[in-house]
């Protein structure tokens, strides 16, 4: 997803959250070959629609995933378990 590259995967754990279907990336059904292969060959076919995924996918983890994000979801996290005080 830093690359800017555009993503195929199957709907199972993060991606799900990470790539949101269509949206920066596509989703197939987990053990679907043949589906795989489809959304693979519609982005060659696409290469726009490719090249928008891709960036979205980038602007996506930089502005979710990235560590300084984390570091503060985690920080965040023990403050409330901590009743506010860390």
């Amino acid at each position: 997803m830093a690359l800017g590259l555009p993503i195929v995967a199957c709907a199972v754990g993060e991606f799900v959250a990470y790539l949101e279907d269509g949206h920066a990336g596509l989703l197939v059904e987990p053990g679907n070959r043949l589906a795989f292969a489809v959304a693979i060959v519609a982005l060659l076919r696409d290469p726009d629609r490719a090249f928008e995924l891709g960036r979205q996918a980038e602007r996506r983890i930089w502005d979710k995933y990235d560590w300084t994000r984390q570091v503060e979801r985690v920080e965040d996290a023990y403050r409330t378990a901590l009743g506010g005080t860390l």
